[in-house]
């Protein structure tokens, strides 16, 4: 009865809108399932919540976390983020969303959270039940979070996604975002040509780049680069997406002369079916289309010279893993995840967005330097960070001990205990409280941040029924 409810309150948030930025129909509800549940709550200036249940044990308090907002992709590109719910389909005993991201990531987090809190058979220690804003693009809910909204000093954050894991540190990162001063030009009666690149696998830039999948910026760079000699002038290049995400698609506009554009567009093909080589394995749907558009009179261009400018400053970019743990091969230790290019026309620039990951804060420190020291040594581009976050150190910790103890009882196993290299909140939350002790853990979700992003249900459940079993145990 317990686990129908957790799918009942994720049905819920389902219906509400909640893409990063617009959580405010998810903070009313959870203000009003306080009030209709008869429990306190406080909401801070930039609105997270958090929820306090009594408890019916002597015990210290514990904190449950998650955060309300979702990473918002949709395969329809007319629908509305802000006013469109997730269409819940349930196939072969998966969950998953009609053409858009589930939002399982932090959504089943939430559930399990209001289940609890709505469950009277469960004996807890008194609860303080965390939900922050906006983690997804920069954790601003964990930065700004109100100083008397949480006093315990143990905390369990449900924002994993692998069962069977205990997630004891996290990466911290940086968002770098870069200008690359350019100039435009008039071209006349010239063709334009819309070059795409679309099928690429992507995912969550710090869970799934160890993959060393194809970026889709990074593919339309390198065709841009393959065919920088041929006659033609860049008129756009545009991919938008969260820091945290590896973009799926990308597309540029080049315009040329119209008897120039057969050899051309061969050309592309060619460059681009070399490049696809490289990625059979990771990216087996990658595909790439051309589009001709009419014969126009005049184009504004960005001119050679600032052209060549953007392609070396954009070469000059290390995308992907900087480097691995040498005790672990398959362990990445720094990123970079260029997730954002768009031409300004307005500001005169070519803008480029990048999230910096790293395990350890001085390795995401040089690196952000290193790419602000590029920036200054071209004269043309200026970069600045923000949304700067803290890794989540490994320390001993009595609540993971407690954790494994259980598991180990339920299930007649050993819980992994684990390193991730995408971030988490937990970094902020030791940072404000090095006395806090911190787990995290999570059902089976996969394909996160896509339009493929499912949850297994029977893993769902299982992690609901363990985390009761802590709770009442701890």
């Amino acid at each position: 009865m317990s686990y129908s409810k957790v799918m009942k309150y994720f049905r819920d948030i389902s219906a509400i809108p909640h893409p990063s930025g617009y959580t405010e129909g998810i903070q009313k509800y959870l203000e009003d399932f306080a009030l209709s549940n008869s429990l306190e709550y406080k909401k801070d200036k930039v609105g997270n919540v958090v929820i306090y249940k009594k408890g019916t044990k002597n015990a210290p308090a514990l904190i449950l976390q998650s955060h309300m907002d979702m990473v918002w992709a949709s395969e329809d590109k007319t629908l509305d983020k802000t006013t469109t719910p997730i269409e819940l389909v349930e196939v072969d005993s998966v969950l998953k969303a009609n053409g858009t991201t589930l939002g399982a990531d932090n959504g089943i987090g939430m559930a399990y959270m209001l289940a609890i809190l709505s469950n009277d058979k469960i004996e807890t220690p008194p609860l303080e039940c965390l939900f922050t804003v906006d983690e997804e693009t920069g954790m601003d809910g964990a930065i700004e979070l109100g100083e008397d909204m949480i006093s315990a000093k143990r905390m369990i954050n449900l924002d994993s996604e692998d069962e069977g894991e205990i997630l004891s540190s996290s990466a911290g990162g940086a968002h770098i975002l870069s200008n690359v001063s350019v100039k435009f030009a008039i071209q006349k009666n010239v063709l334009p040509l819309r070059v795409k690149v679309f099928g690429v696998t992507g995912g969550h830039s710090g869970q799934e780049i160890y993959k060393r999948g194809a970026n889709a910026i990074i593919v339309m760079r390198d065709i841009l680069s393959g065919i920088k000699k041929e006659k033609f002038n860049l008129v756009s290049f545009e991919s938008i997406n969260a820091y945290n995400v590896i973009p799926k698609e990308a597309s540029f506009v080049i315009a040329t002369d119209p008897k120039d554009v057969e050899q051309i567009a061969s050309c592309i093909l060619s460059v681009f079916n070399s490049i696809k080589v490289k990625y059979l394995n990771t990216d087996p749907d990658i595909d790439l289309s051309i589009d001709f558009l009419p014969v126009s009179e005049t184009v504004k261009c960005i001119d050679k010279k600032s052209f060549s400018n953007f392609i070396k400053y954009f070469d000059a970019f290390q995308n992907g893993v900087i480097e691995y743990s040498k005790e672990d091969s398959d362990k990445v230790i720094t990123s970079l995840n260029t997730a954002v290019v768009r031409v300004d026309n307005e500001e005169g620039s070519l803008f480029i967005g990048a999230s910096i990951r790293s395990n350890d804060d001085i390795k995401r420190d040089m690196t952000i330097l290193q790419y602000v020291s590029l920036s200054r040594s071209m004269g043309y581009v200026t970069t600045v960070v923000n949304s700067v976050y803290p890794s989540w150190k490994e320390v001993p910790s009595p609540l993971r001990e407690h954790m494994k103890a259980v598991y180990k009882k339920m299930y007649k196993k050993d819980m992994v205990e684990k390193s991730i290299h995408a971030g988490l909140e937990c970094g902020y939350f030791a940072q404000k409280n090095p006395n806090m002790d911190i787990a995290s853990i999570g059902p089976d979700i996969r394909c996160v941040h896509t339009t493929k992003e499912y949850a297994v249900l029977d893993s769902v459940k299982r992690v609901y029924s363990y985390l009761k079993k802590v709770i009442e145990e701890i």
